[in-house]
């Protein structure tokens, strides 16, 4: 894998049966598998997604939205996303927020290409409804060395009534940023 966000060989091997077959009239200048690279983590290109979602609007229409409508069936539309790039209390957060299916273990928030800059403590991600904790999941802490990770949410969870992802700190449990989805 050329980068650390690439498909994994058991993610290509769930998405490669789906693609269309199509007969070859030239050898291709990129296999399928960079092409989705490229669409589903534009971090690849080098490009800060932050950048690239201002640059163009691609949070409703997106590759990755799409994609995860298909794996999940859902319809694209009424898939939550936020794009977030925001300073609080002297820390930058950046990047992607995603309530969606994990083909392998069901909802989850996805947190993509997400930067956390400055900020000393501890946070927890709570799944809540209008950013009120007290009518929310737990989701566990964030973790700050990946950019992208996954935390997954109670099996058998109606999401509906979740519109906010907020994140606290750990210790104070004061709410530090609330993300509509």
């Amino acid at each position: 894998m050329p980068y650390s966000s690439s498909l994994t060989d058991k993610e290509w091997a769930i998405i490669e049966p789906l693609l269309p077959q199509k007969k070859q009239t030239r050898p291709p200048k990129w296999t399928k598998r960079q092409i989705l690279d490229a669409e589903i983590r534009p971090e690849s290109f080098a490009i800060a997604h932050s950048a690239l979602v201002k640059s163009f609007s691609i949070v409703e229409n997106s590759p990755r939205k799409k994609f995860m409508a298909n794996m999940s069936g859902q319809d694209p539309s009424e898939i939550p996303v936020a794009t977030v790039d925001e300073e609080r209390k002297g820390a930058t957060f950046s990047g992607t927020v995603i309530l969606g299916i994990d083909p392998e273990g069901g909802a989850v928030v996805f947190f993509r290409d997400f930067l956390i800059e400055d900020y000393k403590g501890e946070l927890t991600a709570y799944l809540a409804t209008d950013g009120d904790i007290t009518k929310s999941i737990d989701l566990g802490e964030l973790d700050h060395k990946s950019p992208s990770f996954k935390l997954p949410i109670p099996l058998g969870t109606d999401t509906l009534p979740y519109n906010t992802v907020v994140l606290s700190d750990k210790k104070s449990k004061k709410k530090i940023l609330t993300i509509n989805l």
